[in-house]
C-alpha cells in the first residue's frame, strides 16, 4: 500500500464548536430577556451595567460622611443653648 492509496475520513462530526459560535453566558441571558436583539447590543448593555456598578461603588465609597470634627461632648453643669425640637445633649 502506497501513500497515494491511504485515505482519511475527515468528518467533523465530533469537532468542538469554535469560539465565535459560542456566546458568553451573560450575553445569552440579556438576549433571552428581549431587551436587546443582537449579541453586539448585549455586550454594550453589559458594559453599561458594569459602568453603572462602578460609578455606584465610587459614590458609596466617597459619600460616606464628612471629615469634620465630631460633635462636642457637654459636661454636666455647662450652659447650653438648644434650639426648639433639637435633642438634648
Amino acid at each position: 500500500m502506497t501513500d497515494a492509496d491511504l485515505q482519511f475520513n475527515e468528518d467533523q462530526e465530533f469537532a468542538r464548536p469554535t469560539a465565535a459560535a459560542q456566546s458568553p453566558v451573560l450575553a445569552r441571558l440579556v438576549l433571552k430577556t428581549g431587551i436587546v436583539s443582537t449579541r453586539e447590543q448585549a455586550n454594550y448593555a453589559l458594559l453599561g451595567i458594569a459602568v453603572i456598578g462602578i460609578l455606584f461603588t465610587f459614590f458609596m465609597l466617597f459619600s460616606g460622611g464628612s471629615m469634620s470634627a465630631p460633635h462636642p461632648v457637654f459636661k454636666e453643669g455647662q450652659n447650653v443653648l438648644v434650639s426648639p425640637g433639637a435633642p438634648m445633649p
